[in-house]
């Protein structure tokens, strides 16, 4: 009984001492974690990793875009935005954390900003050209500036779209291009519907027509744009210095928030049920179809190779 007295004592002078110490010397420890931290690679970094003192240098290396390739692509519309201060440019493309992709970058320039597709203030690239006309301003931002690109699982970035567009009579009535792509998949049966009417009588997409639809139409922009590669939206030519994914995207932004020396509140992404939720379709929809999973792989074969994404499992 008296050892046990003694122990109790003895734990509680040490544990007291590590207290005290962590209070003394808290500002020195903090500064040691976060030398740690900033040393280590980006978690998804294009180059090859390299000492610190040299990341600045590739960062800024000049890229060989012209203004051809910028008016040509996709980069200079909705989904690219900048933050000028810290001479950096965000692609996400729709679909791979998009929303939070503006609103973490909004912040970054000190923006409050809770929707960015309603908000004026939301600092795309788009609203920076003249009458669609890519300036020289921009090209060179994309010539030097930091680069980040987001990317998604393609069979989960499916799933996402499918049930955020089609899977519910509603959103028909909300997307009147969501009824012209069922005119289109299910064409002529579907060739009287009045897409303009509030009273739209067609029952959703199914999954199989919805895969229809998108391995049978090419990356293009507007109402296609959930639905197009990512490699569409952010092409390789931009030799992006990181890539964050939708999998792990808080940890990733705070990761390069670190690296850039950015001090920025944290990301907020999908919940954990969301998250689950779409894990829970994917395997509702691909599980027991290899064909289905074969068709995505097929359709989104650059983003899979590109970003190193691996198929579902199943069994036919």
């Amino acid at each position: 009984m008296l050892y046990r007295k003694y122990f109790i004592v003895l734990a509680s002078f040490v544990l007291g001492f590590m207290v005290g110490f962590v209070l003394k010397y808290d500002t020195i420890i903090f500064q040691l974690l976060s030398t740690v931290a900033t040393t280590l690679p980006p978690l998804y970094s294009t180059h090859t990793p390299v000492p610190p003192s040299q990341q600045q240098d590739l960062r800024v290396a000049p890229r060989n875009i012209t203004l051809a390739q910028l008016q040509s692509s996709y980069l200079t519309q909705i989904h690219t935005a900048y933050c000028e201060e810290h001479k950096l440019l965000i692609c996400s493309p729709a679909k791979s954390a998009s929303s939070e992709s503006l609103r973490w970058i909004s912040r970054i320039c000190n923006l409050n900003i809770s929707n960015p597709y309603s908000d004026k203030r939301t600092p795309t690239v788009n609203k920076l050209n003249q009458q669609g006309v890519v300036t020289q301003k921009v090209l060179d931002w994309f010539q030097g500036w930091t680069i980040i690109t987001v990317a998604r699982d393609p069979w989960a970035r499916v799933v996402s779209g499918y049930y955020d567009k089609f899977w519910q009579q509603p959103l028909l009535h909300k997307n009147p291009w969501a009824c012209e792509v069922v005119q289109q998949v299910r064409s002529p049966l579907s060739s009287s519907l009045n897409c303009s009417s509030n009273n739209i009588d067609a029952s959703p997409l199914q999954f199989n027509e919805f895969l229809d639809y998108i391995t049978s139409t090419p990356d293009a922009t507007d109402r296609f744009e959930h639905f197009s590669t990512q490699e569409f939206a952010c092409p390789q030519w931009l030799r992006p210095d990181f890539v964050a994914r939708h999998e792990s995207l808080e940890d990733d932004f705070k990761h390069i928030s670190q690296v850039l020396g950015i001090n920025v509140k944290h990301v907020h992404p999908a919940s954990a049920g969301s998250m689950n939720t779409t894990l829970e379709r994917v395997k509702k929809h691909f599980s027991q179809n290899c064909t289905n999973v074969e068709r995505v792989r097929k359709r989104y074969s650059v983003d899979v190779e590109r970003f190193g994404y691996n198929s579902p499992d199943c069994s036919t």
